[in-house]
């Protein structure tokens, strides 16, 4: 199930952040979208995903939210499965896509969709490095 537009008329960024939605949408480019609702596996794969992620919290220095808004472009706004942050990253009601990496389903599989630099392997020794 692809994601629907809501409204006919374009709209801006100022409405779209100033509105409340039954369900979570996202913004791209005057269109607002909404989001694709999950089912169990869905849930319960971004349930495992947040799980890990955090219960690593401290080895690998970051940690997981669900669903949390993240601005990619300046007249997009996404709203991921899973975004991943570095522990001590600066706290944003709407992160921006320098800030985290996020996880979003497409077609029942994850896939990494914002990403500032080449992912490094996430392991005690890679959270030692500066970067």
């Amino acid at each position: 199930m692809a994601t629907q537009p809501l409204y006919d008329k374009p709209v801006s960024v100022e409405e779209y952040l100033s509105t409340v939605y039954e369900h979570d949408c996202e913004y791209v480019d005057g269109v607002i979208e909404e989001r694709d609702s999950g089912e169990f596996e869905h849930a319960y794969i971004q349930g495992l995903l947040i799980t890990l992620f955090n219960n690593h919290r401290g080895d690998w220095r970051v940690y997981a939210l669900p669903e949390q808004r993240v601005q990619t472009q300046k007249t997009h706004f996404r709203v991921p499965d899973v975004t991943i942050l570095r522990e001590g990253a600066k706290r944003e009601s709407i992160l921006t896509i320098r800030r985290c990496w996020s996880l979003r389903s497409n077609h029942r599989m994850f896939r990494c969709v914002a990403l500032r630099s080449k992912l490094r392997s996430i392991s005690p020794s890679a959270s030692s490095t500066s970067g």
